[in-house]
């Protein structure tokens, strides 16, 4: 389902679509309505920045797949793609600066400001982390993966603090379905992650634990896109069809 089109782009529709009524609806009006114009403003602002979030998970799941490989063949081939995506990551975190820079937090949910110094202190850690890649001999494509899972779960967990304060039924729910469908989308590029070691190596691991993983992961996709179909309204669910 979801590798037949620019998910990126319709994750950004799934959140910001809606988003754009719940503003309208929450400006109308004035004195008793002021506070909650405010609210839905701050939600705007951090909605657009969690598109440049998903952005940034965009391009690390896929420095994630090609350091998966790369380890998974014994760092024999893949590192002209992976160094060429190290560069694409840094440009997206370049963007991210920028954008966080624009928000002013101090009226936020104090979750979200935390969750965000979380994503700043784990990109701190990316150049270390590719050295750790590239330098270890020993260095697994579980370790690999293991790398990035900090990073991209709390760039992941931003997003579902958008919504907090709100007091707005129809963009919790909106938030919700954008959540879930961004963890279904890691989980299946998870299993690209793990098919890629696999190929590159030409066999699954002798104890099968890349196997096992890999069956979790499609488990795990099960279970968001469950998330999702229960959280979407319809035309939302035919953004993916």
């Amino acid at each position: 389902m979801l590798q037949n089109l620019q998910i990126r782009s319709k994750l950004a529709a799934i959140l910001l679509v809606p988003l754009a009524a719940v503003i309208v609806l929450s400006s109308i009006g004035i004195g008793s309505r002021v506070n909650q114009a405010v609210k839905a403003s701050r939600a705007e602002n951090v909605s657009q920045f969690a598109v440049t979030l998903t952005a940034l998970v965009h391009e690390l799941q896929k420095e994630r797949s090609l350091a998966a490989g790369y380890v998974g063949g014994g760092k024999s081939t893949g590192y002209s793609d992976l160094a060429a995506q190290w560069e694409n990551v840094d440009r997206q975190v370049v963007i991210f600066a920028r954008e966080a820079r624009k928000l002013h937090l101090t009226g936020y949910d104090p979750q979200l400001r935390q969750e965000l110094r979380n994503v700043v202190s784990e990109l701190a850690k990316l150049d270390a982390q590719r050295q750790e890649i590239n330098q270890n001999p020993d260095i697994r494509v579980g370790d690999t993966l293991t790398l990035y899972d900090n990073i991209i779960q709390d760039i992941l967990s931003v997003n579902g603090e958008i919504a907090v304060g709100s007091g707005n039924e129809k963009l919790l729910r909106t938030v919700s379905a954008f959540v879930a469908l961004s963890r279904m989308k890691d989980a299946v590029d998870l299993q690209r992650a793990y098919m890629n070691a696999v190929f590159s190596a030409g066999h699954f691991d002798a104890g099968q634990l890349q196997y096992h993983q890999f069956t979790r992961y499609v488990e795990a996709e099960d279970l968001w896109n469950a998330q999702f179909e229960s959280f979407a309204t319809g035309s939302q669910r035919n953004l993916l069809a």
